[in-house]
């Protein structure tokens, strides 16, 4: 399957995953993780021709595999949630520092962590979706995907 075609799918795919688990933030915080998502999805979406390479009809192995699907699921499920709300706790922590902050560097330093973090989190929710994405696509091609690899 084509590259543009696993992109034009998962970046809105990781965009919409990310706006979907943001609601309630505000706008701004919304649209630094939804950036972030984008990029990981962009990420997310080339690794498993990066690590299993098309160079040939049989090029599906354990990158594109249903067993690495459901593994990579159980792991992502379990645990990325915890980290996702770690670092949001940890932008909201640097948010309240920078409203704190009388020194304009000091400022500045904690709004760039605040938005980092935001943006990490909403890169691995990505990652997560353009993987996915890409061997969901992967799937519904005549090839489909090995079950273990």
């Amino acid at each position: 399957m084509n590259g543009r075609i696993h992109q034009a799918v998962a970046v809105p795919a990781g965009i919409g995953i990310s706006l979907s688990q943001t609601p309630g933030q505000p706008l701004f915080g919304r649209m630094v993780e939804a950036a972030g998502a984008g990029c990981g999805a962009s990420f997310g979406a080339r690794l498993p021709d990066w690590w299993d390479p098309p160079n040939g009809p049989d090029h599906r192995s354990w990158a594109h595999s249903l067993s690495l699907a459901v593994a990579g699921t159980a792991v992502a499920g379990a645990s990325l949630s915890d980290i996702q709300q770690h670092l949001r706790t940890q932008a909201a922590s640097h948010a309240q520092m920078a409203q704190w902050a009388t020194d304009p560097i000091i400022r500045f330093w904690h709004t760039f962590c605040e938005w980092f973090y935001l943006f990490v989190s909403g890169c691995l929710v990505g990652l997560a979706a353009g993987y996915g994405s890409h061997l969901v696509l992967g799937a519904f091609t005549p090839r489909s995907l090995p079950f273990i690899a």
